[in-house]
């Protein structure tokens, strides 16, 4: 496996790695709220709506891949 060569300007300026870093802390979130609030205080409407918080911004994560970011490459042609 070979980074790209700008890798850092990826890394600063990538749309697509913002919402899996999103994606992330809410995926995070629904696994740690169980263990800091006590269960009976969590419904499962509340769960069910980061899952699909979560899922939305995976999505987002995938258009946003496939959508020319300027910052990231300027000088692409495809």
């Amino acid at each position: 496996m070979k980074l790209v060569s700008n890798w850092r300007r990826v890394l600063k300026h990538s749309s697509n790695l913002r919402l899996i870093e999103a994606a992330g802390v809410l995926t995070g979130a629904e696994a740690l709220l169980p263990i800091v609030f006590p269960a009976e205080r969590i419904s499962d409407d509340n769960r069910t709506w980061i899952a699909v918080i979560t899922f939305a911004v995976i999505v987002a994560a995938y258009v946003a891949r496939l959508v020319a970011q300027e910052k990231v490459n300027p000088n692409a042609d495809e």
